[in-house]
């Protein structure tokens, strides 16, 4: 599930803080890893260098995985996006890691544009890695908030954590946010009507019941599972909770179903991918494939 991954790099101390997840990944489930640099227009003098500091790089995560660890270096010349997007389809790899910012600043405050892209381009795992300057007291993947709601598409995310932790000794954290409102359709477009208090305790007793079944999964795992159910706005619930359990990941399916039909783009997964402090490894959609 995580056996090759892509790690796009551009030259700047921030994004190497991507390297102790992809080197604990790597040595975990054995991962071939492919370092990727990449000139834009206007660049083609920086080839060269380009293509040293990326070898130098490939030498750095090596060291983090060991003997036998299959690292390899790549340079192109193009749009960053689209390049790494044409790399991972032709090494079929299932993961793209990469530093939330960088010298070119993949998030700006709002999306970046490389980043942006890649959400709506790829159909396999990004991890983004947000934080500062990489720390030798970092111990990534050590606490992995997992927000479900009972869809098909956010259980996707089951499937990656329940891997992380049949390896890997970790705590997760399985969320379930039940809103106060909910959305009705109406002749002059969709209202939002509340709960009563009676609706919201059934609903969060049942969320709490279905938590409580999604954690037997990891009975036979590493990891150790704590469960919640929580009443209020989602995104913030779900940003309030990560930061209160000190999670250091959040595993995020590209949209939940939640009062309509999904949580899309520019609600709920775009404003946790624009404002968590935690990095994200976000899972996108496979529909339409």
């Amino acid at each position: 599930m995580f056996s090759r991954i892509v790690v796009p790099l551009d030259g700047s101390k921030p994004a190497e803080q991507v390297f102790p997840y992809v080197g604990k990944l790597a040595e975990g489930f054995g991962s071939e890893v492919f370092l990727i640099s990449i000139c834009e227009p206007g660049e083609e003098s920086l080839v060269p260098s380009c293509e040293l500091y990326i070898h130098e790089e490939a030498q750095k995560i090596a060291s983090l995985v060991g003997p036998g660890s299959r690292v390899s270096a790549h340079t192109f010349f193009g749009s960053p996006a689209e390049e790494i997007v044409s790399f991972a389809r032709e090494k079929a790899v299932d993961l793209i890691a990469m530093a939330s910012y960088g010298r070119r600043g993949v998030f700006s405050g709002v999306l970046g544009t490389t980043a942006n892209k890649l959400l709506h381009m790829i159909r396999v795992p990004l991890l983004l890695v947000k934080g500062g300057e990489v720390s030798a007291n970092l111990k990534p993947l050590s606490r992995i908030l997992v927000p479900l709601d009972g869809s098909d598409t956010s259980s996707i995310t089951l499937d990656y954590v329940l891997a992380l932790a049949r390896v890997f000794e970790i705590e997760v954290y399985l969320l379930q946010v039940i809103e106060k409102t909910h959305h009705v359709h109406t002749i002059g477009g969709i209202d939002y009507v509340p709960f009563t208090e009676s609706d919201i305790a059934r609903r969060k007793e049942k969320a709490a019941a279905y938590l409580e079944e999604v954690a037997r999964r990891f009975s036979e795992t590493r990891a150790r599972v704590i469960f919640e159910a929580r009443v209020g706005d989602v995104a913030r619930e779900m940003l309030g909770a990560a930061g209160d359990k000190s999670c250091d990941l959040i595993a995020l399916a590209s949209h939940l179903h939640s009062g309509l039909e999904a949580w899309f783009y520019g609600s709920v997964s775009y404003r946790v991918l624009n404002t968590s402090s935690q990095s994200v490894l976000f899972l996108p959609s496979r529909r339409g494939e």
